[in-house]
């Protein structure tokens, strides 16, 4: 069977279809059928597949794009007692009845037909206005938003009776026009209540009675203060001989009296334990300084720390040995790997975490003495508190307020206290003993101590730290903060609107700890957020004689035209009977009545519901994505009369401006950062922060936020500034959690519009919890968006696969976006979480850029375990270099690398390649051996074109009718794939970029070059990339390669296709034709000998 070579495709031609077979090294080729519409046109993948199906209907539900791993079933109970159990998905508390339901949430047109990238189910937004205020809103619109011009009122004339025909209809229909007034006019209760227990709670009563509290762990902790040691446990006391002996200081000073010692600091990275050499040098030092200072013991932590089951106890407690010392003495030496420099070396002792309250807790008025390794026993320098912080902690600023405060010349409140040691503490090293030491090591500055508890993480370490000292209710506080980074722990409280602690009054109380970095609280204000839909929002306009005129004659209508017809069906049946003359008039008045009202009926309507707003029935309505102002109020109202206004300052994107001195809001992506924003979620993956916008029609007003989940409640749990401090919380409903999404700042009339919410679970960062694609198909990352490289992309797409994107064509990401595809600012972002990265450059260079450009490369965005499918025509030896740059050079040996040409993969990549192929085929010989086949195979295909080119060239000078030749071919012996494919294209004068000339140029000249490493003579190949450079100079080469036809007919660029309309003379037509068919079949064989050869030199 004849095969021939394309752009690194082998093509069969079998009986009746065409198939092509991409070469991989190692491992496999792919057999891939055409479509019938890929035949039909020459241009390669124009016609693009749309992968996503779903309802075209206009409510259509859009099921999620992921789902949890877990198959684990849980149970919930709600606030009512129902009972729900299943397995883990997206649920919240109904808005309306307090049911844990499925999460769908609305969302804006470009979310829904985008990537399918959350767990939770979306559907487009649904108008909820009544059907006969649309009628009328249709009809007068344009009048009621006096936006009227000559046309409109003729259509409005022209339509007036067929809307009053429809209303009238309508009316007789039972209807809540105006919306129902609910809860009195409040907002729905979040009908939420905790069932569980606290594992440890500010009540001891509280805690669960179970035979496991005797156990250690938190519940047998939870009020638990630790007794402040008065004098440390052991001293190195001097003796007259020079040495020291260690003593039991509370034995000691019962029969000797009390005992006055210096206080040695020290780090381990300075002075290691487990040299000998180190320690004797540490306790010369600490001698020479005892003997100066005049005391007789000193209290160093290599010695004086207790072996048994107190050592860890004890470690928490240096702050109070520090206390009782009469002076602090620093002990610093050179560091492995730190230059020798004594201020190198006081920085690097100030930057550990428990140097840090050891110097602040010396005693005050006291200096400190620095000592340095291998110095006479009288050398030594003296430094105040104040230049110790600057010569040695790199946060001056802050740590300077906490040296005022312990030298007693400015006085911070506990709050302040606790706030500024948060920033300092964080910022040192340490050798971690417990999860919790951070709030440990916070716990040497305050005066009640909880007990260490080793379960404790850093959070729930603070929250019991909180609890035992009169820190001013910091954890209400500290929950209400807006991080100015989503991603921030728990102790870097930089809020976002610059707000300080002490400036939050909480409205809550922490009642106790949930676990898992959870608290439990109480008393806060809330109300839920409906997502599933819009809900008619009743409006309090101002009674006036108008309105209460229309309301009666449109509520009297139905009684008016049922009194007339009745009248006049009387009147019917007793005609000529004069004593029924009056129901006759009776019935045409009422019937009269009826048709005028209902001829005004839109106007008495509009009189109704359009007019200035007093009150409205507080609903928070929310959808994903963004939209105009003038559409949010057109859905939710049935019309836009610029009653929504933008919030100014609720949220991280607000955005106000000032208008006569007037603060107003304006939209948020005004803001260019916000549009960025706007657009990048969009295509935001799971786990990422998402745009939602919420609407709340008791004040009127819109905000825009981003969260990772939708919030299904908005919780008051504090005020600053004459505002609310908003939590937007969504729910794990497994464990009956809160968790803060973001934090909004609200008008202070809203809290009189919502009840107090039952005691509840909150965490301030949600887990991510493992998902996977519903289709259960792994993630596929594309760089390459080429002609042949977006077709590729879009069959992955229409096979269900999660497909990101990259190039730097904008059209092309834009094709990939409009197919559901997803698309990334750089190869980094666009690999992450992607188990395969099929690279499908134009060259080696372009390959290397995209891998390994420092922090946006794509190595250093690779998931663990990830596959490289390399589709690029390259030296064979290019992938193994590759390969040891990222196994070695970024240590990263768990990736693996396909050398596939075009397309293909290994056979871990088999679920990948059967998207695009039907069969897959093995090619031995190892990493590059695809790459040697591939060459050979644009060999192959580089000459076909150009003979094929030279052929239809030599035709067309010889006066033959083109077209005529190309079909005479076909039937010959000089027939080839490309001579069929290319042919067309010269034909009509098409030089469009099916495939580009440079890529043939580029090829070619690998192939020459790996001929000259083989030391192969490569005479027809090397012939034919003259020509292709030839071309490529004179300026096609990023023209299609059948474009080459025109360096044989410089004079008339046009030639070929002009004489598909010449008149030949039969005879000299076949004979001209059979000599050109002959030389192309000889250059065919001379290839084909040629071809066989250099590959077996190249194996």
């Amino acid at each position: 069977m004849q095969s021939d070579f394309e752009l690194g495709h082998i093509h069969d031609h079998g009986p009746g279809r065409g198939s092509t077979v991409s070469l991989v090294s190692g491992s496999m080729a792919t057999n891939f059928e055409r479509p019938d519409w890929l035949a039909k046109s020459p241009r390669y993948y124009e016609i693009y597949l749309n992968p996503r199906t779903y309802s075209e209907t206009h409510h259509a539900t859009y099921r999620p794009g992921r789902e949890y791993r877990s198959v684990e079933e849980y149970r919930h109970k709600d606030s009512l007692g129902r009972v729900w159990v299943g397995r883990e998905n997206d649920r919240y508390l109904s808005a309306t009845d307090g049911r844990l339901v499925e999460l769908v949430v609305q969302a804006s047109e470009d979310i829904c037909h985008g990537p399918a990238n959350s767990t939770w189910a979306r559907k487009r937004i649904k108008e909820s206005t009544p059907t006969i205020l649309r009628v009328v809103y249709s009809l007068l619109g344009r009048h009621l938003q006096n936006n009227q011009d000559a046309w409109s009122r003729v259509s409005m004339c022209l339509e007036w009776l067929p809307s009053c025909v429809t209303i009238a209809g309508l009316l007789f229909l039972p209807t809540d026009l105006g919306g129902e007034l609910r809860n009195n006019g409040h907002y729905e209760q979040f009908k939420y209540h905790y069932w569980g227990y606290s594992t440890a709670s500010t009540n001891l009563h509280e805690v669960e009675p179970s035979s496991t509290n005797n156990l250690p762990g938190p519940r047998q902790f939870a009020n638990g203060i630790s007794k402040r040691p008065l004098r440390p446990r052991l001293l190195c006391l001097l003796q007259d001989v020079g040495g020291i002996v260690i003593v039991n200081v509370e034995e000691w000073e019962a029969v000797h009296g009390s005992l006055e010692y210096l206080f040695i600091c020290y780090t381990t990275e300075q002075y290691s334990h487990e040299s000998n050499e180190d320690m004797d040098e540490l306790h010369r030092i600490a001698k020479a300084a005892t003997r100066t200072a005049g005391v007789a013991a000193y209290w160093i932590a290599c010695s004086c720390m207790p072996d048994d089951d107190d050592q860890f106890e004890d470690i928490y407690r240096i702050s109070d040995v520090v206390r009782g010392a009469q002076a602090l003495v620093v002990i610093i030496g050179p560091s492995p790997g730190l230059r020798p420099e004594e201020g190198e070396m006081l920085r690097h002792l100030g930057s550990r975490l428990w140097t840090f309250p050891e110097v602040l807790l010396s005693p005050s008025g006291q200096p400190i003495s620095i000592y340095k390794r291998d110095c006479p026993p009288d050398s030594f320098r003296v430094l105040s508190k104040r230049n110790f912080a600057i010569e040695a902690w790199g946060d001056t600023t802050v740590s300077r307020e906490l040296i005022d405060h312990y030298e007693g010349s400015i006085i911070l409140s506990p709050l302040e206290l606790v706030s500024i040691a948060l920033q300092c503490f964080p910022n040192r090293e340490t050798t971690r003993y417990y999860n919790g030491d951070l709030s440990y090591a916070l716990m040497g500055l305050l005066r009640r101590r909880p007990s260490v508890n080793p379960n404790d993480s850093a959070f729930e370490a603070f929250c019991r730290l909180s609890w035992a000292n009169d820190s001013d209710r910091v954890l209400e506080r500290l929950v209400c903060m807006l991080p100015q980074n989503i991603d921030q722990p728990w102790y870097e409280i930089n809020d976002f609107w610059g707000s300080h602690l002490w400036e939050i009054e909480p409205l809550c109380q922490v009642v106790g700890f949930g676990g898992k970095d959870t608290v439990i609280m109480s008393g806060a204000f809330g109300a839920p957020i409906r997502w599933t839909s819009l809900e008619p929002v009743n409006m309090l306009m101002r009674k006036t004689a108008k309105r209460s005129v229309a309301r009666f004659a449109l509520r009297s209508t139905p009684g008016w035209i049922v009194i007339g017809v009745m009248s006049l069906a009387i009147t019917r049946s007793r005609t000529g009977t004069d004593a029924y003359l009056a129901f006759t008039v009776i019935g045409w008045i009422f019937t009269g009545l009826y048709i005028l009202v209902m001829l005004a009926s839109p106007y008495l309507i509009s009189i109704l519901y359009v007019g200035k707003t007093w009150a409205s029935q507080p609903w928070l309505f929310g959808f994903e994505g963004y939209m105009e102002i003038g559409e949010i109020e057109q859905m939710v109202f049935g019309i836009n009369l610029s009653r929504l206004k933008w919030s100014p300052y609720s949220s991280d994107l607000s955005l106000h401006v000032s208008q006569n001195g007037e603060c107003v809001g304006k939209d948020p992506t005004c803001r260019e950062s916000t549009a960025q924003f706007v657009s990048a979620a969009r295509n935001s993956r799971y786990g990422e922060l998402k745009l939602f916008t919420l609407v709340d029609t008791n004040t009127l007003t819109v905000t825009l936020f981003r969260a990772r989940r939708p919030p299904v409640a908005m919780l008051l749990c504090g005020s600053e500034g004459g505002m609310q401090r908003a939590l937007l919380c969504s729910y794990d409903w497994k464990s009956q959690t809160l968790y803060r999404e973001n934090v909004l700042r609200v008008d202070t009339l809203v809290l009189d519009k919502m009840s107090r919410v039952d005691r509840f679970r909150l965490g301030l960062n949600r887990p991510m919890a493992e998902t996977a694609d519903v289709n259960g198909k792994p993630k596929v990352a594309f760089i390459g968006l080429g002609a042949m490289g977006r077709g590729m992309a879009i069959q992955l797409l229409s096979e269900g696969f999660p497909v990101s994107g990259f190039d730097l064509n904008p059209m092309s990401l834009e094709t990939l976006l409009a197919m559901g595809g997803t698309v990334a600012p750089s190869p980094r972002e666009c690999v992450h979480d992607a188990s395969f990265f099929i690279c499908m450059v134009a060259n080696a260079p372009q390959i290397e850029h995209v891998l390994f450009t420092k922090s946006v490369g794509a190595v250093f965005g690779l998931v663990k375990d990830a596959t490289i499918i390399l589709c690029s025509t390259v030296a064979p030896g290019f992938p193994q270099k590759i390969l040891d740059q990222i196994h070695h050079r970024f240590c990263r040996p768990d990736i693996n690398l396909v050398d596939c040409p075009v397309s293909g993969g290994a056979l871990r990549a088999a679920q990948v390649l059967q998207s695009f192929s039907q069969t897959l085929y093995t090619i031995d010989g190892g990493l590059g051996c695809a790459s040697k086949v591939q060459l050979i195979n644009q060999h192959l295909a580089g000459v076909h074109i150009a003979i094929a080119a030279e052929a239809m060239g030599l035709a067309a000078t010889m006066g033959i009718n083109t077209k005529q030749f190309y079909d005479i071919v076909l039937k010959s012996p000089a027939h080839s794939w490309m001579f069929e494919n290319r042919v067309p294209h010269m034909l009509r004068n098409d030089w469009s970029p099916h495939s580009a000339l440079s890529i043939f140029a580029k090829d070619l000249r690998i192939v020459t070059s790996e001929g000259l490493k083989e030391d192969f003579p490569l005479y027809i190949v090397s012939a034919a990339e003259r020509l292709y450079q030839f071309a490529a100079r004179a300026g096609y080469e990023k023209e299609d390669d059948s474009g080459l036809v025109r360096i044989f007919i410089p004079q008339n660029l046009s030639l070929i296709s002009e004489a598909t309309h010449r008149e030949s003379h039969a005879a000299d037509h076949g004979r001209t034709s059979r000599m050109i068919c002959l030389m192309l079949s000889i250059v065919h064989e001379c290839r084909d000998i040629l071809v066989s050869l250099f590959a077996i030199a190249s194996v």
